[in-house]
């Protein structure tokens, strides 16, 4: 695919410390798909960073299984807020952020706070679910009835 190979030549591009993070991670399911897309590239520093206190330590716990199962390099998952980024401007290759921005009060804002942290020549992948369509509005009739 033209757009995988895109993305692995912004991650083998040289430089001191590439970094992936992905946003409100939960369980890290996202960042591990990603993860197994680039997983021939050595020297990336890889981040989850969730607000959930209570889920980081399984998250943690799971990643040390899938790590030691897949032979992978490790994960590191942070607690913080999305609205006070524990990174430095211009400081990621990339960032995931996966069915979070429609739950935010402020995603506007966010999404400007992302943005900082992305280096100029960062990807970001972020997707929100579609409330709108007919599937999920049949469910939510379902849920309700």
């Amino acid at each position: 695919m033209a757009s995988e190979k895109k993305h692995t030549a912004l991650l083998n591009m040289p430089s001191k410390r590439r970094r992936v993070i992905e946003l409100g991670c939960g369980s890290g399911d996202d960042l591990f798909d990603v993860y197994d897309v680039f997983s021939d590239i050595e020297g990336i520093q890889w981040l989850g960073l969730d607000l959930n206190y209570p889920q980081i330590p399984a998250e943690k716990r799971r990643s040390r299984f899938i790590i030691t199962e897949r032979k992978m390099q490790s994960i590191n998952f942070l607690t913080a807020d999305l609205f006070r980024l524990p990174l430095a401007d211009a400081s990621l290759e990339m960032l995931l952020c996966c069915k979070v921005v429609e739950h935010l009060l402020d995603p506007q804002k966010a999404l400007a706070d992302m943005t900082k942290v992305l280096k100029p020549s960062g990807y970001a992948l972020i997707t929100t679910l579609n409330s709108d369509n007919l599937t999920e509005r049949l469910g939510y009739m379902l849920l309700t009835s």
